[in-house]
């Protein structure tokens, strides 16, 4: 979170809320490289509303809403349709944070990594490191196809 960076609307990190269907399809974590807390904006969530089968409503301040505070090394592991956002970064300061991610293998991931990351970063990597990041995998077609999951030539980006 960058200093000065506004508060994010609360959202969900899966396609559709839950419970449909009755069990998560995404989990996520926030491991806190800083530490995390009302001045650094930190993680505000709903707690109970990965059950809710709505959206959050914007610029609404739902009155169960509770800010994590949480001290550098700690992790937060919670379900993907939990309403959640980032507060305020009133400070000086950038607040890291690494946020990780897993989905049901029919789960398309939150965003397209592969295709978003910038052309200088992707030209550094070498072949190994290339592989390592996924870029000659390809998501399978169906559950037949998705034991051959490499591209042989091209990186995928």
């Amino acid at each position: 979170m960058a200093p000065g960076c506004s508060k994010q609307k609360l959202h969900i990190d899966t396609p559709v809320p839950e419970p449909l269907p009755d069990w998560p399809i995404k989990a996520n974590s926030i491991w806190m490289l800083d530490d995390f807390n009302e001045a650094t904006g930190a993680t505000r969530v709903v707690p109970g509303s990965h059950k809710f089968k709505t959206y959050a409503e914007n610029n609404v301040n739902y009155k169960n809403e509770v800010t994590l505070n949480a001290k550098k090394g700690s992790v937060l592991i919670y379900n993907g349709s939990l309403w959640h956002g980032g507060s305020v970064n009133t400070t000086n300061h950038s607040r890291w944070g690494l946020v990780l991610g897993y989905g049901r293998w029919f789960i398309k991931p939150s965003f397209d990594f592969l295709k978003n990351t910038p052309e200088e970063i992707f030209n550094k990597l070498d072949e190994k490191q290339k592989r390592l990041l996924g870029f000659y995998s390809s998501p399978p077609k169906d559950e037949f196809t998705r034991i051959k999951r490499q591209i042989a030539s091209r990186p995928y980006i």
